[in-house]
């Protein structure tokens, strides 16, 4: 159970602006592999994956590093 209650407090201390990172994080990599459908997407693969990865970067270093608001 330990991990549940650690992944419980790592939620909480999640701000709405993480989440909307995660958001547009999931958004992006779902552009990503959908590509095959848009030449638009097909052409900036490599321009959305670096933004995908950067921001699942910021999002996993914030969800490692922050602290419970009370």
């Amino acid at each position: 159970m330990e991990l549940l209650e650690w992944a419980k407090e790592r939620n909480e201390a999640m701000t709405i602006w993480d989440t909307g990172l995660l958001k547009i994080m999931a958004m992006l990599f779902g552009m990503v592999l959908g590509a095959e459908l848009s030449s638009h997407v097909k052409k900036r693969r490599c321009m959305y994956m670096f933004a995908t990865i950067v921001l699942a970067g910021v999002v996993a270093f914030r969800w490692f590093t922050a602290q419970k608001c009370d």
